[in-house]
């Protein structure tokens, strides 16, 4: 789902070549096609990823695989998409609806 769903086309590509303008062009890209929560949560996913790769792979000599994360731009910029809180709340009447349809989307 990752890599299809948010970066069909980084699918086969190592992590090594992915840029800080490259992140760039597909925040833009996810904030029109998925909406900007989902744009945040695809990217906040791929700078976890790449983080544990920086902590758990090397080249020779001991020198990081990636020598930064390419997401870390995003911070540095300022351009993450603003995430509106919900402001709605679950009704004490609606709580047993809300029960059933949560344990049917999950197989339980």
């Amino acid at each position: 789902m990752f890599s299809g769903t948010w970066f069909p086309d980084w699918t086969h590509k190592p992590i090594t070549e992915i840029t800080k303008d490259m992140v760039a062009r597909q925040q833009t890209k996810l904030t029109e096609t998925s909406g900007p929560a989902n744009a945040n949560l695809a990217l906040r996913f791929l700078q976890a990823l790449l983080n544990c790769a920086i902590a758990q792979y090397e080249k020779t000599k001991g020198e990081h695989l990636i020598a930064e994360n390419p997401i870390h731009r995003l911070s540095r910029t300022r351009v993450w998409n603003r995430d509106e809180r919900r402001r709605t709340v679950i009704k004490r009447h609606q709580l047993s609806a809300w029960y059933v349809i949560r344990a049917t989307s999950q197989g339980t």
